[in-house]
Parts: C-alpha cells; structure tokens; sequence
C-alpha cells in the first residue's frame, strides 16, 4: 500500500494558495500543475508528512499533537535534528564599529507551536506503540552511536587522514583563548585563524 496524507483538513488551509496559512509554498507556483504544488511545502510541513512514517503517529490531533511532538523530538535528538535553518552570527567588526554577520546552518526539530499548527493532519502511516517505538528509537541511536565509536576508534589507530579536516575559522581573541588551552592530540579539527569567514 502506498503512502498518501491530507493537509487539506489543516484549521489553517488556503485552498486559493494550495497551503496552510503561516507556512507558504517554497518557491512561486505560478506556472505549476496543482500535482506538482504539492511537493513544494513549505519544509515545516513538509517535515510534518513525512514524520508520521518515522514516528508511528498517522494524524495530528488536539488531543495527541503533544505526543506527536514527543516523538518527534525523541527520534530527532537520536540523529541530530531534522530541518536546517540559517542562523546569524557576529563574526568580527567593520572600521566604524558595526558587526559583520556570518550564517552558519543549524539543523533542528520543530517547535511544539508548529506541530500545533497543523493540527487536522492525517495519514495512511502505521501505528507503533509506546514500546515499539523506544526500541526503534534505541536501535537509531545505538547504530548512531557506533558510527561514532567506529571514527573514534579509527582516529586512535593513528587513521586520521581516513577522517575528513574540518575548518573552523576563528577569531583573534578565540586565538587567544585557545593558546592558553591544550588542544587534544590527534584532534580532527584543524583551526583556521584570521578571524573571519
């Protein structure tokens, strides 16, 4: 059976925008087939039809839309977020004094309000209990956590060019900080100083 979901049930559903008010469609649909509008969600949403699939919930009701977030939030912090968003750092000053503001991508899970927000969701998706779904979440993270226990080990046996460099730019004063601290030998990071992006 294939998989299928309703936004159209949605409190907040424009059917003249083909989305749910406060979530608007990603790109202008102008010239798209209403078939085609509706892979174009905004990400929240978007999201929000695909979790049921992964957290066991099929719809998003007033009475569950708090559980719904729970799992959510669960199965989320086991694979480190779910949407990326930009945020914006200070990263330095100009001549006169005025921040210069970097953007860096965050990944994170939705907010309780958004869940609450789509309240009248519903889908074909499997119901999993309580039980079911920990030991799905248990078995996420352990394999996750191996993963990371896997580059760990790889790192001690001397492997580090296995492991990719990250960059990470620094600013004088973190320059600073840091000459006081010790890095951790064999660290994967290699700091790139200049203080800007």
């Amino acid at each position: 059976m294939s998989y299928w979901w309703d936004i159209s049930k949605i409190k907040g559903w424009n059917p003249d925008k083909r989305c749910i008010d406060g979530y608007p469609l990603r790109r202008n649909t102008d010239s798209m087939t209403m078939e085609d509008m509706e892979y174009l969600q905004n990400p929240i949403t978007e999201l929000i039809t695909t979790l049921p699939l992964i957290i066991g919930i099929p719809s998003i009701t007033e009475k569950n839309y708090k559980d719904f977030w729970l799992r959510h939030f669960q199965f989320g912090q086991a694979v480190n977020g779910f949407l990326y968003f930009h945020k914006d750092i200070v990263n330095g000053e100009t001549p006169d004094g005025d921040p210069i503001f970097s953007q860096i991508r965050v990944k994170r899970v939705c907010s309780l309000k958004e869940i609450q927000d789509h309240i009248g969701f519903v889908s074909n998706a499997d119901k999993q209990t309580k039980a079911f779904f920990k030991t799905h979440l248990f078995d996420n993270s352990e394999r996750y956590a191996r993963t990371v226990l896997s580059r760990i080990e790889r790192e001690m046996e001397g492997l580090n060019d296995v492991i990719p460099k990250v960059k990470i730019p620094i600013t004088k004063a973190d320059e600073a900080h840091l000459a006081t601290n010790q890095v951790a030998k064999g660290s994967n990071v290699l700091l790139e100083t200049g203080g800007g992006i």
